[in-house]
């Protein structure tokens, strides 16, 4: 619970689109809780906005979430942003996403980790959830979920990872490296403020 709500509180004091998230208690448990960010509300009514996932999107079984399994790759869910026109500023937030999980440790960023949302006729990448730091438990797998460049495990990202991961998925390597260098920035004093 805490794992969770400080990783996704994090993020948009990171300035990352984060869904919005608190801690209640229900009797004696203290359970996690998110908003809804495929729901509104029109006419005193809850309606919903369509949400896919990236196995989704890509036609993939929900067993087929993790890349190794034949799950969504870094490149592949970029390639499908592109095909639905999501845009650059979604392409960019896509790769925020990723590199923020990663810097938290969260092996465990899969295919239905990330989803497009779909409000009308406008599509764009939904706020980011999930988002818990893995590496915190002990036996927990550092096997990633999605590789970075070459990299299958945590422990094996290093800055060439992130141009490897730029080089696959034909994004600008500068553009990738200062999205890297801002983010460790502004998680490690966030962080601290947090």
């Amino acid at each position: 619970v805490c794992n969770e709500l400080f990783c996704q509180r994090l993020a948009a004091a990171c300035g990352l689109n984060a869904a919005a998230c608190d801690v209640v208690r229900f009797g004696g448990e203290t359970c996690y809780r998110t908003v809804r960010f495929d729901r509104y509300v029109q006419d005193g009514r809850v309606r919903r906005w369509h949400q896919e996932d990236f196995c989704q999107v890509l036609g993939l079984e929900s067993e087929q979430k993790y890349q190794e399994e034949g799950g969504p790759s870094v490149a592949r869910c970029l390639r499908a942003i592109r095909a639905l026109r999501i845009g650059f500023a979604g392409q960019k937030k896509f790769l925020d996403d990723v590199i923020f999980n990663c810097l938290i440790g969260n092996a465990d960023a899969h295919g239905k980790n990330f989803s497009v949302l779909y409000r009308g006729k406008s599509v764009d990448v939904a706020p980011l959830y999930d988002a818990m730091s893995t590496a915190v438990y002990e036996g927990a797998t550092m096997h990633l979920a999605m590789r970075i460049g070459k990299a299958v495990s945590l422990n094996e990202v290093t800055r060439a990872s992130f141009v490897e991961l730029a080089q696959s998925c034909d994004v600008n390597e500068r553009l990738v490296l200062d999205k890297l260098d801002r983010l460790c920035e502004k998680v490690r004093s966030e962080a601290t403020a947090l």
